[in-house]
């Protein structure tokens, strides 16, 4: 059965990262790995982010999957976890959760409750998020979803969007940003 079907009760996960699985993985997965295994540690998801493979490969039925989050470990502060999940979010990520929900920080377990990222992350749309400004340390990230009247839409042509600002600075900082999602 093609993994895309709609009559199908399982999600397939091709958790070998292969070259470029992005290119010969959609009529075999759900979702494909595209990085390495994440450790619990800013640098590790930086760099899984980093390498999550293109967006336009990313849509209803099928993901790229940058690893599992690590939230709730204690390798990451509160704010790497936040960051953490909202990039998951952005990018339409399976969202496995890697720490022991039975010890798991509450801090922690309200950042995995958040209904609002939630509901960004399972947007029908299904489209991934790209960098929209990675010229800096102070990145823009956006998410097309899906219209406020319901119907899919071409790539560009929704109302709604979610944008995360990340900043990869160790300080601070207020920022501005113009966004035109016609020039992506």
């Amino acid at each position: 059965m093609n993994a895309n079907s709609t009559n199908h009760t399982i999600f397939y996960s091709i958790c070998y990262a292969i070259a470029d699985p992005w290119d010969w993985a959609q009529n075999l997965g759900n979702s494909w790995r595209t990085t390495n295994d994440i450790i619990d540690n800013w640098d590790s998801m930086i760099s899984n982010w980093d390498n999550n493979g293109p967006s336009t490969a990313a849509g209803i039925g099928h993901w790229n999957d940058p690893d599992m989050l690590v939230i709730g470990n204690p390798g990451l502060s509160l704010s790497e976890q936040r960051s953490q999940f909202a990039m998951w979010a952005i990018f339409a990520a399976p969202l496995y959760i890697s720490a022991d929900l039975r010890i798991i920080p509450d801090a922690s377990r309200e950042i995995l409750l958040n209904k609002d990222i939630i509901s960004v992350n399972q947007d029908p749309l299904g489209r991934q998020g790209w960098c929209a400004d990675c010229s800096s340390n102070r990145q823009v990230w956006v998410r097309e979803l899906m219209p406020s009247d319901g119907r899919p839409c071409e790539l560009g042509g929704s109302d709604r969007w979610a944008v995360v600002l990340l900043n990869l600075d160790d300080m601070f900082t207020v920022s501005r940003i113009d966004f035109d999602p016609k020039k992506h």
